[in-house]
């Protein structure tokens, strides 16, 4: 065999799959081989990582009467699934992780007239929660400008004195409005 020619042909292929939730990440090694026409191939597998959840943990947040709120739950990033514990054993769907918006909490602000040293007011609805006011007890019909309930002052209303002398122990006055 001595001084003949080997025709050899070496080929290598790595494929890498990253670890999931599910299953440890691995590489799987492929080496060909072919020698005078004749092909071998050997594959071999090495694993890594850990099969697991990636999980990031999101607070509750208490609902109001303006926006829905949630519960306490985890998310992993790499299947995308939502768990109820820490441990990723209870499954969520999004949706069981809101908590709905409260109602609203109406008080009665009943009219003041105006005078002329003070503002009054038209009949109104506020939330005690948010403070948003309402033209209506079930807190549907928003009143976008608040200054609107407020009434202004009202004109004097000026009665005409006329001029009186003094007598015995009554002062007089001028004549005034």
């Amino acid at each position: 065999i001595c001084g003949d020619t080997l025709a050899v042909n070496v080929t290598s292929t790595s494929v890498t799959m990253d670890a999931t939730c599910f299953e440890q990440g691995k590489v799987v090694y492929t080496v060909t081989l072919t020698l005078n026409g004749v092909r071998y191939t050997d594959t071999k597998e090495a694993t890594f990582g850990e099969a697991k959840h990636e999980l990031t943990h999101v607070a509750a947040q208490k609902a109001t009467c303006t926006v829905d709120g949630n519960i306490e739950y985890w998310t992993c990033y790499r299947c995308e699934k939502i768990f109820s514990d820490a441990n990723a054993t209870q499954e969520l769907s999004a949706s069981e992780t809101v908590v709905a918006k409260l109602s609203h909490t109406p008080v009665f602000v009943d009219e003041n007239t105006s005078t002329c040293s003070t503002k009054g007011n038209i009949p109104y609805w506020y939330c005690s929660s948010c403070y948003t006011y309402f033209n209506d007890e079930n807190c549907t019909m928003k009143i976008e400008n608040k200054a609107t309930v407020q009434l202004g002052k009202a004109s004097h209303t000026l009665t005409h004195a006329e001029a009186t002398v003094p007598s015995g122990y009554v002062n007089g006055s001028i004549e005034h409005w």
